[in-house]
């Protein structure tokens, strides 16, 4: 849908004079060129003119366009017919023109073809931009033309540059602005000499369309087990009534996933499973189409793969460069880890919290861009290492330096605190029947709950070969379960 704003002229209004003198043709006396003069810091415009020919010419009057629909008025008047150029105290871009004094009458001067004269400023309100369209200027060579557009909204009296610079005759203003009135002038600049400008002529239009949001703001995205939250907030004063909330994956194109009416709606929890997306907060128009959004922001995806005694953290974001992270741990001892690092791994080496009372490990990483930031927590539970001896002397009271425990004494070796975990250890002999059975809670020494290699009646057993069946429950859940054989060796 596109509208179109027909050029207004502003006729000028002259003061009242005797009419008495003859009104003649005009002969020549165009405003040639408008430049701005500097004479140390004073500044001004100057108005040059070719001489009328025409004898019946006894001065010139110069009028200033006011802007808005005032007229124009009188800034000077030359009694001097020889005179061709007069300097004003402004250099802010305004319309000017003359008349001719012939006699007691001031004539207008009607003929300004060498100005560019606006033809058509058209709104396009589904992706707000104006084409400006105006005539070419004639005063100088076209080759020698550049042109210059220049605005003023809700009458102001200072015009603000728009484009400069611009070889044809005509110019898109992008993301145009609304409910106001608009005044434009186009103005031509010759290349060679920038000094010298043309006359220009307002055009005056009101651009009637909903306002566009001043912000949208996505502050916060925070993501955990899956799910990605977003806070952010809509400029109350926009008159849209359609927004989304967008994602794309990295290197592909925005799709909602949610829309609403509601420009106090300050939330929205989306549920990207496992993988990065890009999101934002879009505006869309009555044409259906995106005419503001929010600055784009990711959840952090969050990897955590045990090696050994320590973890190895990695992270992704959907391809946004400009993060920089800090990781904290949160438990066991919480500590800060990176601080505003471009990083995206980090070795967390564990060894002195495995005598903790939890085996829970979480994690916060927050990844900050110049507007906004990402946050994302992962928790998970350590994986202790369990080891069995292969052998027992139910005789001997010598410690194996490999476990730690006497010989005479069969159970687990495991690398963490005895509170973090509980077990059962079963025996059996080569005939499947239980020779022992041993429960260690978390609040038992490990030490004391073992097989010392005697049958139930307390006799040594023989030496031979049994089978055993360990199960782990550590601290958050985690069960761990081990079947194998243990030789009954005296002597060793």
């Amino acid at each position: 849908m596109t509208m179109r704003y027909y050029l207004l002229f502003f006729n000028l209004c002259f003061a009242a004079v005797a009419l008495q003198a003859q009104v003649c043709p005009l002969h020549g006396n165009m405003i040639s060129s408008v430049s701005t003069e500097c004479n140390g810091g004073d500044c001004g415009t100057l108005i040059r003119w070719t001489v009328s020919d025409d004898p019946a010419v006894t001065g010139y009057v110069i009028y200033e366009y006011l802007g808005g629909n005032s007229c124009s008025q009188e800034i000077a008047r030359i009694a001097d017919v020889s005179a061709t150029t007069y300097l004003t105290n402004s250099i802010a871009p305004k319309g000017y023109t003359m008349a001719v004094i012939m006699g007691k009458q001031d004539q207008p001067l009607t003929q300004q073809h060498k100005q560019p004269e606006i033809i058509s400023v058209d709104f396009n309100p589904c992706n707000y931009t104006a084409d400006i369209r105006w005539s070419p200027y004639t005063g100088w060579d076209a080759d020698n033309t550049e042109y210059a557009v220049y605005a003023a909204v809700n009458g102001a009296s200072t015009y603000t540059l728009l484009a400069e610079h611009l070889a044809d005759v005509s110019y898109r203003w992008v993301n145009a602005p609304t409910r106001v009135s608009i005044s434009i002038l186009v103005q031509a600049v010759n290349k060679s000499d920038v000094s010298a400008v043309s006359n220009t002529r307002a055009w005056t239009g009101y651009f009637d369309f909903p306002r566009l949001p001043a912000y949208i703001s996505l502050s916060m995205l925070d993501y955990t087990d899956g799910k990605a939250r977003l806070t952010f907030a809509i400029d109350p004063s926009t008159e849209l009534t359609g927004f989304e909330v967008q994602r794309a994956a990295a290197g592909a194109s925005f799709s909602s996933v949610a829309s609403f009416g509601d420009k106090t709606t300050v939330t929205y929890t989306d549920e990207p499973g496992a993988a990065a997306y890009l999101y934002r907060i879009a505006a869309k128009n009555d044409c259906d189409s995106v005419a503001a959004v929010s600055d784009t922001l990711s959840n952090i995806v969050v990897t955590m793969l045990q090696e050994g005694n320590s973890w190895q953290l990695r992270w992704d974001n959907a391809s946004l460069p400009s993060m920089r992270y800090t990781l904290r741990r949160e438990r066991p001892q919480p500590v800060v880890l990176l601080s505003g690092s471009a990083l995206t791994a980090y070795t967390d080496n564990i060894p002195s919290m495995l005598n903790e009372s939890s085996l829970i490990f979480c994690y916060t990483l927050e990844g900050d861009t110049p507007a906004a930031k990402s946050r994302s927590t992962a928790c998970t539970t350590y994986t202790p290492v369990v080891v069995m001896p292969d052998a027992i002397d139910p005789l001997s009271t010598t410690v194996n330096p490999q476990t730690g425990r006497a010989r005479n004494q069969f159970g687990p070796v495991i690398n963490v605190d005895p509170q973090t975990y509980s077990y059962r250890l079963t025996i059996l002999n080569r005939n499947g029947a239980v020779v022992a059975d041993i429960n260690k809670t978390t609040a038992d020494n490990h030490l004391n709950k073992s097989w010392d290699g005697r049958l139930r009646n307390g006799d040594p057993a023989p030496g031979e070969v049994f089978t055993y069946r360990l199960s782990v429950t550590f601290d958050g859940g985690y069960q761990q379960t081990m079947t194998g054989i243990v030789t009954v060796m005296y002597g060793n």
